[in-house]
């Protein structure tokens, strides 16, 4: 998997998103990634806990009807190859499952069950 820092803008209040810039972190730029492109958060952003899964908010305030109104900036996790994309899709849906058996009391696993016993695949 590759790591990305994504930087996205909202507009209106919030109900609209549009990822504005993509920067894949490599061991090289990873202590220099932060750089003009990079908005003015209410904090100041940290690398490190930004990679560690924290998000950052910006507010834009003025600017014409069209410019955003602000964002965030996040980490993600990239699948580049078939393996990791099946894995991140497997990890998905046992989350997604658990939280449903979680919602309806019922058994771990349960909604996992039926998942699988009711595919067309």
């Amino acid at each position: 998997m590759i790591t990305k820092i994504q930087i996205w803008h909202t507009y209106g209040k919030g109900s609209g998103e549009e990822l504005y810039k993509e920067i894949p972190v490599t061991a090289d730029n990873v202590n220099n990634i932060i750089d003009e492109d990079f908005p003015t958060c209410h904090d100041v952003i940290d690398i490190g806990e930004l990679l560690a899964g924290k998000v950052y908010y910006f507010d834009n305030f003025g600017g014409d009807w069209d410019d955003p109104t602000g964002g965030f900036v996040c980490a993600v996790e990239v699948p580049q190859t078939y393996n990791e994309h099946i894995f991140a899709l497997s990890k998905e849906i046992t989350e997604k499952c658990q939280k449903i058996d979680t919602e309806f009391r019922m058994e771990q696993g349960q909604a996992m069950k039926n998942v699988f016993s009711n595919a067309l695949f």
